[in-house]
């Protein structure tokens, strides 16, 4: 396990770095909301386009890499489901729930899957964005349709998953590399300097939006919450994945991508379509901060 902690500590260290630089008021409150919106529109597409048009993808059953991720969000949802009753949580509150126990951190996903397993590590961890993130918007974009307050702006949400940068930079990406286009060397040397930003970028970004405010007001649901998404989550997902057969470096890197803390987008979810945006706001802290250790101690019971 030393080898784990050893190759994630920079990725830590750096979503601390974005805390303290963000609490101290350098470079200034503007420049933190534009950092992420850079790297999230610009930055990390280039890198997922670059690192998917020039991977091997031959021989990848995506069909399995598929089922394990969807059989893992829908029992997820149908635990979480089950457990809002009695931790006293309406309709609302179950959606940010499961957003809170399933939306993974795609920033820090990248990050690690890099760290641990270089290049080839990170092109599969943007194929198992390929499959899970949409998976887990549109899921959450129906809950939050069928039990959250605010009924208006579903369609608008439903085109804003349709259109994710994210999503987008790993389509181009794949297709590219299957219709065997490739990339030019002048476009893959300017995307590969750009995808080279991204990373440490987006980390200072996730660590720049923790409140701990949050956490210090966190009650049972929000405890809960956290450590589902750091450890009931991923163990779903290597269940999943075993029994679909999903193996090598596909589901090393689902657990990972399972493992990794809530993404800050379930906040902004939940409050367009009225889902418990304070809740799911703590549940995000709480697991980035819980994730430091789960990460490595998951990864090494399961991977």
């Amino acid at each position: 396990m030393v080898h784990i902690i050893d190759a994630l500590v920079p990725v830590f260290v750096l979503i601390v770095l974005g805390f303290v630089l963000k609490r101290t008021g350098f470079p200034g409150t503007p420049f933190w909301p534009a950092l992420e919106r850079l790297v999230y529109m610009i930055l990390f597409p280039a890198l997922l386009v670059h690192d998917l048009a020039l991977a091997d993808l031959g021989g990848l059953e995506f069909s399995r890499l598929l089922a394990a991720s969807l059989g893992g969000i829908v029992v997820m949802a149908l635990l979480t489901f089950a457990l809002a009753r009695p931790l006293g949580l309406g309709g609302p509150g179950y959606t940010s729930l499961f957003q809170g126990a399933t939306r993974c951190n795609g920033f820090v996903a990248l990050a690690a899957a890099k760290a641990l397993a270089g290049t080839p590590g990170l092109s599969m961890m943007a194929l198992v964005v390929t499959c899970m993130v949409p998976a887990v918007n549109l899921l959450s974009v129906l809950l939050l349709a069928r039990f959250g307050t605010a009924r208006a702006g579903l369609l608008a949400t439903l085109r804003d998953v349709a259109t994710n940068p994210l999503i987008l930079g790993c389509l181009v990406g794949i297709g590219l590399n299957r219709f065997g286009l490739g990339l030019h060397p002048m476009a893959a040397r300017t995307l590969e300097v750009m995808g080279g930003a991204a990373l440490p970028l987006g980390l200072m970004a996730v660590g720049a939006g923790l409140d701990l405010a949050l956490v210090g007001k966190a009650r049972g649901a929000v405890i809960l919450g956290a450590l589902a998404k750091c450890f009931v989550f991923p163990a779903l997902i290597w269940g999943m994945a075993k029994v679909t057969g999903l193996g090598g470096q596909a589901r090393a890197s689902l657990i990972l991508f399972a493992a990794m803390p809530t993404a800050p987008s379930a906040f902004i979810l939940a409050r367009q379509l009225g889902g418990d945006a304070a809740l799911v706001g703590a549940i995000t802290t709480l697991a980035t901060l819980l994730a430091a250790g789960s990460v490595p101690l998951v990864l090494h019971w399961l991977g």
